[in-house]
């Protein structure tokens, strides 16, 4: 759930709670004793109760559902750094270079790749290259 779903969710808990309440001020009101038996509206009362409960279980899911996003928050800025520099692991950071196998030389004669004359010596007696 992203952040601004949790900021609604929290909204909407504090106006339920906050709606609730009033309607527990307003039942508290209603009693009309004067000289007879108190009389009072239940309505406001019932709603108050309603509207208290929907206001907690909202405040309860946003308070579940906050730890969960900053639980989530953090091991994925712990993960990345700490698969980085974890030395546990056979991983190495710095790249193998790897040559390709010497060519062996063969003792004799060989070839020059210029000029195609046999050679003894690493270079070409008759065109001078590198064999």
């Amino acid at each position: 759930m992203a952040k601004d779903g949790l900021i609604c969710l929290g909204v909407i808990a504090i106006i339920f709670l906050s709606v609730g309440g009033w309607e527990f001020s307003a039942w508290q009101n209603s009693f009309v004793c004067d000289y007879y038996p108190c009389d009072s509206n239940t309505t406001d009362y019932n709603a108050g109760i309603a509207l208290s409960t929907i206001g907690s279980l909202a405040a309860l899911w946003w308070v579940v559902l906050l730890v969960k996003y900053l639980k989530q928050r953090k091991s994925a800025q712990a993960g990345t750094s700490t698969a980085l520099n974890n030395n546990n692991n056979n991983i190495s950071t710095t790249p193998q270079i790897t040559q390709p196998p010497a060519i062996k030389k063969k003792e004799g004669a060989g070839f020059c790749g210029n000029c195609g004359t046999s050679v003894q010596t690493p270079f070409c007696a008759q065109c001078g290259c590198l064999v």
